[in-house]
């Protein structure tokens, strides 16, 4: 099922980097080369480097989910997550981040005090949740825009409120927008999970899987103009991972392999219409091998 494979994508990172000019200026050194667990997302914070994931030890040091480094050093953070973590997000010099479920309860977005993570406003639900990582309450991804913090995953309720698969912080409370996310892309996992935001222009794009966005049909990615829901050409016949800007282009990357009737092969651009190939692809000739991008990333003016 893709389901599975959506695990395997956060268990096997992977970084796609394109790179437009050849430079080598530096080499890779190992920081350690002991632990428990795997990595799935860092983030700057207060000058020293913040990792979450699947680990309770990192190079030696017993932690909760969330370590930092200090450029000599693991240390553990806190009370770090009650389970595995996802993402991390520097937001106007403070540090949230948003973790797996794998049980049937509520889900948070956390934000740190300085010293814990601490819960921010009410809970997320996933109504048709069951345990396991199949289909529960996980929360994928944090961002700011609009002079407010979005988050985005598998849940349908917030509190009391009928709110689906992406929300927004008030600074009191979580708000929904629009009538949000819903159903999965035709041919995939039966399960709805939004897993990528990024800010293209003056709209809000979100990416993952999930067939409606206010309404329409949107197949895995949909652009928010701040009070409503536009698709975007056709979509995808699969999940959206990624999603970023490089030279003020929008780039998808994923385990799609169509839009429409175009062939791709994981990874698009859009061109202002319809999501076309970027000219180059990524793929394995192994029939065995299960392909796709996890990750975009901009670093030093490089895809």
């Amino acid at each position: 099922m893709k389901r599975q494979n959506i695990l395997i994508s956060s268990k096997i990172i992977f970084a796609f980097l394109l790179l437009f000019s050849v430079r080598v200026n530096a080499q890779w050194a190992t920081v350690c080369n002991t632990g428990n667990g795997f990595v799935d997302n860092f983030e700057n914070y207060n000058n020293e480097l913040y990792a979450t994931g699947f680990f309770t030890t990192i190079c030696g040091v017993s932690c909760n989910y969330v370590a930092k480094y200090n450029g000599t050093n693991w240390q553990p953070v806190g009370n770090g997550f009650p389970n595995a973590g996802h993402h991390l997000a520097n937001i106007d010099n403070e540090l949230y981040g948003v973790a797996y479920q794998p049980k049937k309860d509520s889900n948070w977005v956390y934000k740190f005090d300085g010293t814990n993570f601490i819960k921010l406003g009410e809970g997320t639900y996933l109504t048709n949740a069951v345990v396991g990582f199949s289909q529960t309450n996980n929360l994928y991804n944090l961002i700011k825009y609009n002079g407010k913090i979005i988050a985005c995953g598998e849940f349908d309720r917030v509190g009391k409120k009928v709110i689906k698969g992406i929300m927004q912080w008030n600074g009191t409370q979580w708000d929904s927008l629009g009538s949000g996310l819903s159903g999965n892309i035709s041919g995939t996992a039966p399960v709805m999970y939004p897993h990528d935001l990024c800010i293209y222009g003056n709209d809000l794009i979100v990416s993952g899987n999930f067939k409606n966005a206010g309404g329409q049909l949107v197949n895995g990615i949909a652009r928010w103009d701040g009070s409503q829901w536009h698709s975007m050409g056709q979509g995808f016949n699969s999940t959206v991972y990624s999603i970023c800007t490089f030279n003020g282009e929008l780039y998808a990357g994923g385990d799609f392999t169509m839009t429409g009737t175009t062939t791709l092969n994981y990874i698009a651009k859009w061109n202002g219409t319809n999501w076309v190939s970027p000219g180059f692809s990524l793929y394995y000739n192994s029939n065995s091998s299960y392909t796709f991008i996890h990750t975009l990333k901009v670093i030093n003016n490089q895809l």
